[in-house]
């Protein structure tokens, strides 16, 4: 059963993006393309990390920046500075055109969430528990050996010669929460030119690591996609 609970983006983005440690996993939720679209060819690419932060949005857009490679890309801080600019279409359309802008890939998070999960416990065979408790002479091997030759001792002694005679011993497992961090980022690309959207793409990354290796994943993911889509090389 899993429950999730919505955390306040403005309490703990920052804690989000810099410091939640555990295994990142980043799949593809949706994607959309303009139908008219045949293929994205950009001459020039800003792109825009949404961030509340200068020290938030810098790395978030030199990270995007670097996953950039076919054709000549700026960060949005290279031509609005102060961050508060990033959101105001007025001077990010002016800056644009004055840089020669044909293409802006813009990223976001959408969403933070903890998702509970609850394991409802019960009894488990103990020698099934773990790997390591299972792949072991003294048991996996005990059946083969008990009572034979010169291994008879070692290996038909305590557990393995109980589990030769049919005995399983069972081990109780009491109920408990598991808890992932899952974060949402959306992904828009717009034609710089016309204004019109040619893709949107959400993401969920499962207990995210830092914006460092997030960013990167995220990308690697959407670039699959556009791919897929034969809208990129």
């Amino acid at each position: 059963m899993n429950i999730t609970r919505f955390r306040p983006l403005a309490l703990v983005a920052v804690a989000a993006l810099l410091a939640l440690t555990a295994c990142e996993t980043t799949t593809l939720q949706t994607a959309w393309k303009a139908p008219e679209v045949g293929s994205i060819k950009f001459t020039k690419v800003l792109v825009i990390g949404i961030a509340p932060i200068d020290s938030m949005r810098r790395p978030m857009e030199d990270a995007m920046k670097a996953q950039i490679t076919g054709v000549p890309s700026m960060a949005s801080y290279e031509l609005l500075p102060d961050v508060k600019d990033q959101v105001d279409p007025k001077k990010l359309t002016a800056a644009a055109e004055g840089a020669g802008i044909d293409g802006i890939v813009i990223m976001r998070m959408k969403a933070l969430e903890d998702e509970l999960t609850y394991n409802p416990g019960g009894y488990v065979p103990v020698g099934y528990q773990s790997f390591s408790t299972f792949y072991s002479p003294g048991y996996a091997l005990a059946p083969y050996y008990r009572g034979m030759g010169p291994y008879s001792g070692h290996y038909g002694a305590g557990y393995g010669m109980g589990y030769g005679m049919g005995y399983q011993e069972y081990a109780y497992e009491p109920p408990s929460i598991t808890k992932d961090v899952l974060m949402s980022i959306e992904t828009t690309i717009y034609d710089a030119k016309t204004g019109k959207l040619v893709w949107i793409g959400l993401t969920q990354t499962k207990n995210p690591d830092d914006r460092h290796n997030t960013i990167p994943e995220v990308a690697a993911v959407v670039k699959a996609k556009l791919r897929e889509q034969k809208l990129i090389p």
